[in-house]
C-alpha cells in the first residue's frame, strides 16, 4: 500500500489548514489557500492544464474526500464541498456544493 502526500513549500497557506486523513491529497504548487480550512483524504487542487491557472480557495472552507477542483477557478468564503464532487466553476460565498459537475444545493446562514 502506497501513501502519498503532495502539498509543495510554494503554496501560499493561511493559518489554520487542517488536513484529515492526507493519503491521495494533491494540491498544485501555485494554489492558494484561506485560512482555517479542512482538507480530507483523496482529493486533487490544481490546474487544468499545464500553464494554467490553479484554484483560489477561500477562508473556512471544508473540502470533503475524493474532490476535485480545477483550473483557475476561486471558491469563495465558509463554503462546504460535498465529497466527491468536481469544481470547474467559481463557487459564490456561503454555499454548500456537491455533485459533478459542483452545484449549490444549500446556502449557509452567515455564522
Amino acid at each position: 500500500m502506497f501513501f502519498s502526500l503532495e502539498l509543495p513549500c510554494t503554496i501560499n497557506i493561511g493559518p489554520g489548514l487542517r488536513i484529515y486523513h492526507g493519503i491521495g491529497l494533491i494540491v498544485h504548487e501555485a494554489v492558494v489557500i484561506g485560512k482555517h480550512c479542512v482538507l480530507r483524504q483523496s482529493t486533487t487542487i490544481g490546474n487544468a492544464k499545464a500553464g494554467g491557472g490553479s484554484p483560489h480557495i477561500g477562508d473556512y472552507v471544508e473540502v470533503g474526500c475524493n474532490v476535485c477542483i480545477i483550473g483557475d477557478v476561486y471558491v469563495g468564503n465558509e463554503v462546504v464541498i460535498g465529497a466527491g464532487s468536481v469544481i470547474v466553476k467559481d463557487i459564490p460565498s456561503g454555499v454548500v456544493v456537491a455533485g459533478n459537475p459542483g452545484r449549490i444545493i444549500k446556502t449557509i446562514k452567515t455564522l
